[in-house]
């Protein structure tokens, strides 16, 4: 049974901004290694910190335990407990004091000195997560290491192709911020947000970047390019702000990517000439991750992402891949044309 570095980075770069503080990839891996000594032994493991440092460290602790993540969406107490009490052998960890689950997370977040990167099988089942349940019931999805492993490597490349692409700024890919207004337990966020500063050369910020001013604070916090993950509400709020008077943005965006929902030409040309920068917008679903992509203010069509194998019939594309169990058939309907610059 092969095995893959959690983290595949040099010890000594920058993995994570908390506030002024900056956290080298030693020791990121040296809070993993405390935390995976904290965590009770169980075979599933629902992860509630609402830091974000916290979140990502206890996620790879679990999987240097060989446990596996639950990534449900509904997150108040009850839900988590009940989703417990269905997988048996589960335990319920937080960040948060005064509650009245199985662990709360206590460490001081780079203080434990430095330490290697720990390893995890490709094989095990890293975690599992949840549709949102708004057509039914929300539906399990289960991504082993190796999947989730090819699927950052592939968003890592296709940032790189978003650098590349035209735009009013330089980039340098060994110096960028990440600023998420998404949680980590949306794929989404999960991809995009706490598994690419996994492989990329990229800063995560782990402050509580949500609301509009919080998130511009954060941008301001990088004395570097910075890459924004967020959605189209997230984006309309900030738009508000950027046009009123006396409230200057941030020009280090190198550019923003967008997720969850479709958006329109109007928010685009607004959002690209305010932050003088470029909108990547991503499609893709629960079952699977990132599927496409686009640059809206240039294309109206989508680009799967080549690691896909494809089968289109009549409006409908089902999706496979040798590391998915089973293919998935999209939801969305699809119309073929030929590929826009």
């Amino acid at each position: 049974m092969s095995t893959i570095p959690l983290v595949e980075r040099a010890q000594t770069e920058t993995f994570a901004r908390l506030g002024k503080q900056q956290i080298s990839v030693g020791q990121f891996c040296a809070d993993v290694r405390a935390i995976a000594q904290q965590l009770p032994q169980s075979n599933y493991l629902i992860n509630l910190c609402q830091d974000r440092y916290l979140f990502t460290a206890t996620f790879f602790a679990a999987l240097t335990n060989l446990q596996t993540n639950l990534l449900p969406s509904k997150r108040e107490a009850n839900d988590a407990k009940t989703l417990a009490q269905q997988y048996g052998n589960c335990a319920i960890v937080t960040d948060q004091p005064d509650s009245d689950f199985d662990l709360q997370i206590q460490i001081t977040p780079g203080n434990q000195g430095q330490a290697s990167t720990p390893l995890c099988p490709g094989e095990h089942t890293a975690a599992v997560a949840f549709t949102s349940g708004s057509t039914g019931e929300p539906q399990a999805h289960a991504k082993s290491w190796r999947l989730l492993d090819t699927w950052r490597r592939v968003h890592r490349r296709y940032l790189s192709a978003a650098e590349n692409a035209p735009s009013t700024k330089q980039q340098d890919h060994n110096d960028l911020g990440v600023v998420a207004t998404v949680p980590s337990w949306h794929m989404y966020g999960l991809e995009w947000a706490l598994l690419l500063p996994t492989v990329a050369h990229v800063t995560l910020h782990c402050g509580a970047d949500f609301y509009p001013q919080d998130v511009l604070d954060a941008l301001y916090d990088f004395n570097c390019n910075t890459l924004l993950v967020t959605t189209p509400v997230h984006l309309r709020a900030l738009t508000k702000i950027g046009s009123a008077p006396g409230h200057p943005l941030p020009r280090n965006l190198a550019y923003i990517l967008s997720a969850t929902a479709p958006l329109d030409k109007q928010l685009v040309d607004k959002v690209e000439a305010l932050f003088a920068t470029r909108l990547f917008e991503i499609y893709g679903c629960s079952e699977i991750g990132s599927l496409a992509y686009r640059f809206p203010s240039t294309q109206q069509n989508w680009t799967f992402f080549d690691c896909f194998d494809l089968d289109f019939d009549g409006s409908q594309i089902t999706v496979n891949h040798p590391l998915l169990d089973d293919a998935v058939t999209l939801a969305d309907a699809f119309a073929q044309h030929a590929h826009d610059t």
